[in-house]
């Protein structure tokens, strides 16, 4: 090699050196670095809110929003935990603010004791938050050293195939797993979240290789289009999770002048893409959701149709909808649905224990009971069913349960209420969040990359950690079955997965 070549590759080599280290995350410093500012921030709206709605309730709940999920925004990882906190507040506060507003809540009723349900549900995230840390802090030296080891020596031409196989494999499982297996469909369930690690891993090196988007749209399809065509919103936990991906790549907390071009770039497609989900959210429950299942599960013409012809039958159902949708019907049914369970909290609190006495435990039993029983080991084990039956029982609301196939949530916060009232929201929180952290803690040893452990996190968190009206007698469960079967895969078959999925060194520099 000649003294000109030479110069070339040294400068070529440089140049990705110091890119990668402009884009990385910076680990010097604190390892929460918004905690202050978002403090702050939470404080100042805090009093503007409490002022313009008359409301302590109202503005104390965007003090705790701001406050929780600054103490839980890790510079080394995508921001989960606060999304999912902040997506849970929203649940809570968006019809006690349309209330505060309009002077009625979204999709009718009468709510009773607002400030209560939003005092109690402010204390029950201070206290997942409290849990959250307080693990994050027992186990540091672990998730910190997993976390800090953030390579970008990936093959996105093979983690794009390896998406693509493994989804296209699990189509046909994921239609009916309890057909495969009544007994196994809760491991049959947890194996299938396997199939979203390398899209998130893929995600994560994509954004921040800032190449690969063309690879990246593909595999987006690939996982999007069959989620849409069940009839179900799962399809927006994928929406969430590359907007995440994305704000993983804005770090206010780096000065140089390359990041701060960056934090721009990223602060307007992060914009872009939240208008982008909120306004497909608007348009799903304007009409799509409705007329969508009525196509796929009342007899209409897309149950027995083809892939390729759902998917044309459903860009037609959503050009209809858009073309006469009603902003204002759309956006009182999106608000119904994500206030549903502040509501029925609402007539929880109003009941128990006035009229139905506190269960001292009874459903934290069920829970560790269902948790602790397998039906593949115990075939013979109750059935669950819908969760229809709490809102019945507790919140006095005749909701459509078992009989019409329907399954409405009270809420895992009205069920520690229900069992030990106050004292069960604050301990029982606190231990949901601890819970969450040993699950970290596992996923950090048994996973051999960074990214691989941000992957399980991530999905461990959007399946059991981001809806407010999730029943912890069913979310108990899973996370711990999720936690134990998806780190026994990946400790005996992502290491010969990851050699695969690895660049040599040599094509980072190409």
């Amino acid at each position: 090699m000649n003294v000109s070549s030479k110069r070339m590759a040294a400068e070529r080599s440089q140049t990705f050196s110091e890119r990668y280290r402009d884009s990385s995350p910076n680990l010097s410093g604190p390892i929460y670095p918004l905690s202050g500012p978002l403090i702050i921030t939470g404080v100042f709206l805090g009093i503007v809110a409490i002022v313009l709605s008359q409301s302590i309730a109202v503005g104390t709940g965007f003090i705790v929003l701001f406050s929780t999920c600054g103490l839980t925004w890790r510079r080394d990882m995508p921001p989960i935990i606060p999304f999912c906190l902040a997506y849970q507040w929203v649940g809570a506060h968006v019809g006690a603010i349309q209330y505060q507003i309009y002077g009625e809540f979204p999709g009718g009723g009468d709510p009773g004791n607002l400030s209560e349900m939003l005092f109690a549900t402010q204390l029950g995230m201070i206290c997942l938050t409290l849990g959250l840390r307080t693990g994050m802090h027992i186990f540091r030296n672990s998730i910190d050293r997993k976390l800090s080891n953030r390579p970008l020596q990936y093959n996105v031409s093979r983690l794009t195939q390896l998406t693509v196989v493994m989804f296209v494999s699990s189509y046909i499982v994921d239609a009916a797993p309890t057909s495969i297996w009544f007994g196994g469909a809760q491991i049959i369930n947890n194996l299938l979240t396997l199939r979203f690690l390398p899209y998130f891993v893929l995600l994560l090196v994509v954004f921040e290789r800032r190449s690969g988007y063309r690879l990246l749209a593909f595999a987006t399809f690939v996982v999007l289009m069959p989620q849409l065509l069940t009839g179900f919103s799962d399809f927006k936990e994928i929406f969430f999770i590359v907007l995440l991906s994305l704000l993983y790549q804005w770090r206010p907390w780096i000065r140089s002048s390359a990041q701060r071009l960056r934090n721009f770039q990223v602060a307007s497609s992060g914009l872009i893409g939240g208008l982008a989900i909120i306004a497909f959210g608007l348009v799903w429950a304007g009409g799509v959701k409705e007329q969508w299942r009525q196509e796929l599960w009342n007899g209409g013409n897309a149950v027995d149709a083809s892939p390729i012809d759902r998917m044309v039958r459903f860009s037609g159902i959503v050009g209809e909808v858009v073309t006469e949708l009603d902003i204002e019907h759309a956006s009182q049914s999106l608000a119904a649905r994500l206030s549903s369970g502040s509501l029925y909290f609402s007539y929880t609190l109003h009941r128990v224990p006035a009229i139905v006495p506190h269960e001292e435990g009874e459903l934290l039993g069920r829970a560790v009971s269902n948790a602790m029983l397998p039906r593949f080991l115990f075939p013979n084990k109750e059935t669950l069913g819908g969760d229809s039956w709490l809102v019945r029982t507790y919140a006095g609301i005749e909701a459509a349960g078992d009989e019409s196939g329907a399954s409405i949530g009270l809420g895992y916060m009205p069920e520690f209420y229900i069992d030990f009232g106050y004292p069960g929201i604050i301990t029982l929180c606190f231990f949901y969040g601890f819970l969450l952290t040993i699950s970290i803690w596992i996923f950090s040893k048994v996973a051999p990359s960074g990214p691989i452990c941000i992957a399980l996190i991530i999905s461990l968190f959007i399946h059991y950690f981001t809806v407010f009206d999730a029943s912890f007698i069913k979310i108990f469960a899973g996370l711990i079955q999720q936690t134990i079967i998806c780190s026994a895969v990946i400790y005996l078959f992502a290491p010969s997965a990851l050699k695969w999925v690895r660049s040599p060194p040599s094509s980072q520099n190409r």
